[in-house]
């Protein structure tokens, strides 16, 4: 018998079997991995040496106990059964137009309770030609997306009280910045403070400008460290931008599962539930509420999620409840349930499980 042989032999022993995961959807993350180990495994190792190691990994591999996975970001010491989270109630609200697409809801102006108290110098002595230039960031630290647009007044302190500043109208400093500036929960939006180092090509004493502040629906958020100076009296301010645009998925992160599974039946409205869990170390915002896609056998449905919870906070888990209807004419046996996240990139964000029916 040839080395090939003996390892088949032993990967293809039934009593080696490893237990099988809850859903179809982390038997394939699981399998992905696992040739990805075998790969690393086969290009590092020689060949005599796999075999060695392959058949006691194997017999190893088969005393591990079966186990539930644990959720994105969760440590096992901190994670609660996902049992005892209350659901999100299911409601029948149709998808958005075009199917399962999420809304396009425009994000509300910020107001100064959505932002924190104070911006930053991002950047300073920017070395733009003859001007004495600052990037200046602003973050969102409320629950959901609010919207920057325009420019800001600018203020300077003066007898311990802040004054309007005068300002001057500035270009946006790129062609590939996102303005106006939506911004999710622990995103940052720019602006670009200038003074002119020569007005008007003459030359003045220089002004220095310090102790400024952004105001935000009438109040005022300090930047602290920022000093401009120039021999220009207006402080040049562009529109408020996004330094990056933001990503295409608004959902990155989030990793579905189906859970809670009920009796299907042919004809009946089968109840389940899915558990979002956010993976990522951001806020994920649902302020525009998503819709989603459910499928079994050929019967797809689609609706807009419940978003009675706007943001799932990195390392939480939401449970939704969900319902689907079986087909009226279902052969008894097992299926597949399908559910997805609408834009959404990631392969995470779908989920699968079996379903038994009985009539």
């Amino acid at each position: 018998m040839t080395i090939e042989d003996e390892i088949r032999t032993v990967l293809l022993d039934d009593r080696r079997t490893l237990v099988g995961p809850p859903d179809s959807h982390e038997r394939i993350m699981r399998a992905i991995r696992y040739r990805r180990r075998v790969r690393v495994v086969a290009g590092t190792v020689a060949g005599v040496v796999v075999v060695a190691l392959a058949i006691p990994l194997a017999l190893r591999l088969t005393d591990v106990p079966a186990s539930r996975p644990i959720q994105a970001g969760v440590s096992t010491a901190t994670q609660a059964p996902s049992s005892a989270i209350p659901a999100v109630p299911w409601i029948a609200t149709p998808a958005p137009s075009g199917g399962a697409a999420p809304t396009t809801t425009v994000a509300t102006s910020c107001k100064s309770a959505d932002l924190a108290t104070t911006a930053k110098v991002q950047s300073d002595h920017l070395g733009i030609s003859q001007e004495d230039a600052a990037n200046v960031t602003l973050r969102n630290v409320g629950a959901r997306s609010c919207t920057l647009a325009g420019r800001p007044d600018l203020l300077t302190k003066a007898s311990g009280a802040y004054q309007p500043l005068a300002t001057a109208a500035a270009l946006l400093p790129s062609s590939v910045v996102v303005t106006p500036a939506t911004i999710r929960p622990g995103q940052s939006a720019t602006v670009q403070l200038a003074m002119t180092e020569v007005c008007n090509g003459g030359v003045r004493a220089s002004i220095t400008s310090t102790d400024l502040a952004l105001s935000i629906a009438g109040d005022a958020i300090p930047i602290p460290g920022l000093k401009l100076s120039g021999s220009c009296p207006k402080v040049s301010v562009t529109p408020w931008f996004m330094a990056k645009a933001q990503p295409n998925d608004p959902y990155a992160g989030l990793v579905a599962r189906i859970a809670d599974v009920g009796r299907a039946a042919p004809g009946l409205p089968l109840s389940y539930v899915v558990e979002l869990t956010n993976g990522s170390d951001q806020p994920v915002s649902f302020d525009s509420c998503p819709g989603y896609a459910e499928t079994i056998l050929k019967t797809r449905e689609t609706y807009q999620l419940n978003c009675q919870q706007q943001t799932i906070a990195p390392a939480e888990t939401t449970r939704l409840a969900m319902q689907i209807s079986v087909p009226a004419n279902a052969p008894d046996g097992d299926t597949a349930l399908m559910w997805e996240l609408a834009g959404a990139d990631n392969f995470d964000a779908v989920a699968t499980a079996t379903v038994s029916i009985t009539g």
